[in-house]
């Protein structure tokens, strides 16, 4: 034990240190004094990139330090905007009013422990799964994988709620009257879809950078409206049907119309999942 120490407890049988914290933080040479030298010193170490492990890159987090914009090297000065890499793609990033958006569907094929996620269609449509299609834009997911504990989004960011969803309707100008109604809303789509993709005389703006794209989707019935519609989860349960399968809220835009929809989906369907900072 040391008396001296800041921590010191006489009572204390844990085993452990004492704290001595810096009497004088950025005295580099230490001298006793911090002036022009320690200056000298810290810009000697300017512009030094720091090598660090995948585990330390995603427990800093976007905003917070490093992220692995620049190609998993770690970039302290990753802002959104920049490119985000998650199981080896790029993703675009977009900041509207005050969050940060992926600003592509996700096409994660694995969960962000890297356990896989079972291919639609399957024999059990509570498994989580998937479905993969060169006509859509990224990939389409049942409920069972917004709501899988594993998560899907890469660490530090998450499925977009439906109030994350509401905060950004309110951003690109949906009238708060709408915001809780239920079906379509308003006439921001446009605002947020591509300029490309979509049927002729459908193709948005693209005034925020959202970039929504007609993904389409999957019901039991198989996959739809691929070049018409787009659809996609929120992280948050709707209700519990009668027979005990799970509803999600979702949304969807469709090409014929300007509204943006806000709805309740079973759990069957595959939609188009976006990720949002945390």
């Amino acid at each position: 034990m040391d008396p001296d120490g800041l921590d010191y407890d006489p009572t204390a049988n844990y085993p452990g240190g004492c704290d001595y914290p810096d009497p004088c933080p950025g005295d580099f040479t230490g001298n006793g004094v911090v002036d022009i030298n320690d200056l000298l010193d810290f810009f000697q170490l300017w512009g030094d990139v720091c090598e660090l492990t995948e585990e330390e890159i995603q427990a800093n987090g976007p905003g917070e330090g490093a992220g692995p914009g620049d190609g998993d090297t770690g970039n302290a000065a990753w802002l959104c905007g920049d490119t985000w890499n998650y199981q080896g793609y790029d993703y675009e990033t977009v900041l509207i009013g005050e969050q940060c958006w992926f600003a592509e569907n996700l096409r994660a094929s694995a969960f962000q422990n890297e356990d896989p996620i079972e291919p639609w269609p399957t024999e059990n449509t509570a498994v989580p799964s998937q479905f993969n299609s060169e006509d859509t834009e990224g990939i389409l997911y049942n409920w069972a994988v917004v709501s899988d504990e594993r998560q899907l989004c890469p660490a530090g960011w998450h499925i977009p709620s439906d109030e994350d969803w509401m905060a950004m309707e309110l951003a690109v100008g949906l009238d708060s009257s709408e915001l809780l109604n239920w079906g379509l809303r308003g006439d921001i789509s446009p605002l947020l879809r591509a300029s490309t993709g979509w049927p002729d005389g459908s193709n948005g703006s693209n005034d925020f950078g959202f970039g929504a794209m007609p993904g389409g989707n999957v019901s039991l019935a198989g996959f739809n409206n691929a070049g018409q519609s787009g659809f996609w989860w929120t992280s948050t349960l709707h209700a519990i049907d009668p027979e005990g399968a799970a509803v999600g809220r979702s949304r969807h835009s469709y090409a014929e119309s300007d509204g943006f929809s806000r709805n309740n989906d079973a759990h069957y369907q595959h939609f188009s999942i976006r990720c949002i900072e945390n």
